[in-house]
């Protein structure tokens, strides 16, 4: 106790004392690199303590102030974070001495026609953040509240689209005085009509194509659901009925003057143009597209079984669950042709029914398939409620002959 003090033994102490690491891993000998290492040094600072046989007090306070600006203990965590943990000082008294940001700013953006995107300046604690949404008076109905993995920023996700207004955000519980901030939002409109693919794909005796498009609000959402409204416009160079349906599958088909199809009226390397025209937005999408032949399925996948119910998600599925609710949840499936155009869900239907596409349950005791329905996010299977459910393990197929 009564020799003097270097620069490697408090760095050591420190270390293992203070930042948790393994004794036998820090050593005189290793203590400068191994600070570097975690922040506590820089490299010119280890300099002056490599060789160092006694500290002064400002070489003390080089070292400690390193390790609480910037050391990471042997957990992952920041030492400045655990001390504050500790009780042993506050995030405000931290941040008023310049070891710490404090959260001094919130800004909020709209980044869907339902979703509100709050960001802050640093990590805050999720399980303090309070969220109060206003629209003037009006306060919207919130679905749900997703933080980031870094803390950083939370989206705040809504049941209905959001009306134009002044948006205003309010959070309380991360500092004395509520974080507070607006945002100026437009009713999400149809803004993007794209052709997916370069074909029209014709149907076995060239009656009828089809191609698919996708429609797109002003935040790149999927709205395909708008595209049944009368305010749409569709046309092709070629056929005498053309229309899109809410999958964004655009069908042209050659009729005759009783409605029956005209064979060979589309043919293999052609080309046809189909423009769409959305009245309302002024939005026009026009491509020119090769008839190719009838398609095959090249791929199959699923996506995870999922709800939309809120009270549901997260839940575990059990034998219960089977029976009363089976039918809030859903299992997404994309299927694509050779030429990478998706399958619509009406396509899938025709196809089941014409036992060209099966899908398949090894139990229906313990899941049972309904019938196959899509929205803007996608194609997906229906559950179906089981009266007498079971539990185990079951496989579900689908297979395109």
């Amino acid at each position: 106790s009564m020799d003097r003090a270097d620069g490697p033994q408090l760095l050591r102490f420190l270390l293992i004392a203070g930042m948790g690491y393994d004794p036998a891993e820090v050593t005189t000998a290793n203590a400068v690199e191994f600070a570097v290492n975690v922040g506590i040094l820089t490299a010119s600072e280890a300099t002056m303590f490599a060789n160092d046989n006694f500290l002064i007090r400002d070489d003390a306070v080089v070292i400690l102030y390193g390790a609480f600006m910037n050391g990471v203990n042997a957990d992952g965590t920041k030492l400045i974070d655990a001390y504050i943990a500790t009780g042993a000082t506050t995030d405000a008294a931290a941040a008023e001495a310049g070891f710490i940001e404090s959260i001094s700013a919130m800004s909020v953006t709209a980044i869907g026609a339902r979703k509100l995107e709050v960001k802050f300046n640093k990590a805050v604690d999720a399980d303090k953040a309070k969220f109060e949404v206003k629209r003037g008076t009006v306060k919207p109905s919130v679905k749900s509240i997703t933080f980031a993995d870094d803390k950083k920023s939370a989206v705040i996700e809504f049941n209905t689209d959001m009306a134009e207004g002044d948006y205003t955000v309010t959070c309380t519980g991360l500092t004395d005085e509520a974080l507070e901030a607006t945002t100026k939002v437009e009713a999400a409109k149809l803004t993007t009509i794209r052709f997916l693919n370069e074909v029209a794909i014709r149907n076995k005796v060239g009656s009828e194509v089809t191609t698919s498009v996708v429609a797109e609000n002003q935040y790149g959402e999927n709205i395909n659901s708008k595209l049944t409204g009368t305010n749409i416009e569709v046309s092709a160079s070629k056929g005498s009925a053309v229309s899109v349906d809410k999958d964004g599958v655009v069908k042209a088909i050659a009729l005759d003057s009783d409605d029956d199809p005209i064979e060979n009226t589309f043919k293999v390397d052609e080309s046809i143009v189909i423009t769409i025209v959305d009245s309302d937005t002024a939005t026009v999408a026009t491509k020119t597209l090769k008839i190719a032949s009838a398609a095959d399925v090249e791929s199959i996948e699923f996506g995870e079984l999922t709800t939309d119910d809120k009270d549901l998600k997260g839940k575990e599925i059990n034998v219960n669950t089977m029976k009363e609710k089976a039918d809030k949840y859903y299992l997404p499936i994309i299927v694509k042709d050779q030429y990478g155009s998706a399958l619509s869900a009406a396509t899938l239907k025709t196809e089941i029914a014409n036992g060209a596409f099966k899908l398949i349950t090894s139990n229906d005791k313990i899941v049972a398939l309904g019938e196959v329905d899509s929205n803007d996010d996608g194609t997906f299977i229906k559950l179906a409620k089981i009266a007498d459910a079971t539990n185990g393990t079951v496989v579900i197929t689908a297979i395109a002959s």
